[in-house]
């Protein structure tokens, strides 16, 4: 089923990707006409996109653009807007330098603070990660993985991780959205860790789960960074020498993103 874009998901993708500039001013009357829709709608899209900082409303200026350093780089929107942009691989750096501080913590207050019930779904993700690996389901399988931290972070019984575990999770989506290899040898050692982080937290062990979390989220940078600069050795590639014939065509949208978008 084709993703229907909504009108603030279409227009925060053009400020992130630099087609509407900062210091732009948006016109509601002009948008209203461009996209087909009521003013009303305009302008509900305006306080949404005003919420993430991505604009403001001035006095005798109208509703401007704002620049980067105004966004909410941490709501999911912003990152899934973000991942198609020119700054996605520092985007993608950035992140993952958060799930390697983020992660590993969580994964050694949920071996403490954890319930067993909390520690039993972690458990359940695992092992559902592993039967839908040996099948080779990849939207199952996805969604075990995220399962699985989303049930590390509910276990750490922290209210202020809690409040991060939108952007975690948005974080861990990236791994899905781009064209790193799911079911491969690397792919196995993934599972692997996943289980070995499982016991580790069933058995209280605080010290492994944090490092096994740690070794993970490193294992992930690894690959995930190295399969996003591909698409960019291949664009300079291709345009150096684009008088002998055609670049490729750019890659499907991926189904696993598209069904386990972040709204």
């Amino acid at each position: 089923m084709t993703h229907r874009r909504s009108l603030d998901e279409i227009l925060g993708t053009a400020i992130v990707g630099g087609e509407l500039q900062t210091g732009t001013v948006l016109k509601i009357q002009a948008l209203s006409v461009e996209h087909g829709v009521s003013r009303s709608v305009i302008r509900e899209t305006l306080r949404i996109l005003e919420t993430l900082g991505m604009v403001v409303a001035r006095q005798r200026v109208g509703i401007t653009v704002l620049g980067r350093e105004h966004w909410r780089l941490l709501d999911p929107r912003v990152i899934a807007w973000r991942s198609h942009a020119d700054d996605a691989q520092t985007q993608l750096h950035e992140l993952m330098q958060l799930r390697g501080i983020l992660e590993p913590a969580a994964a050694e207050l949920a071996a403490r603070q954890g319930t067993h019930e909390q520690l039993a779904a972690v458990v359940r993700a695992a092992r559902e990660m592993t039967t839908t690996y040996r099948d080779r389901r990849v939207a199952p399988f996805a969604q075990a993985d995220l399962d699985f931290h989303s049930a590390i972070v509910a276990a750490a019984s922290s209210s202020v991780l809690a409040q991060l575990a939108d952007t975690v999770l948005a974080a861990l989506l990236l791994r899905y959205s781009g064209s790193v290899p799911v079911f491969d040898e690397e792919g196995e050692r993934a599972v692997a860790l996943h289980v070995r982080i499982a016991d580790a937290l069933a058995s209280r062990d605080a010290a492994v789960a944090a490092d096994l979390t740690r070794t993970l989220v490193d294992h992930t940078r690894g690959r995930v960074e190295e399969t996003a600069a591909a698409p960019a050795i291949a664009r300079a590639s291709a345009s150096a020498g684009a008088g002998a014939g055609a670049g490729a065509a750019p890659d499907d949208p991926d189904p696993v993103a598209a069904a386990l978008r972040v709204r």
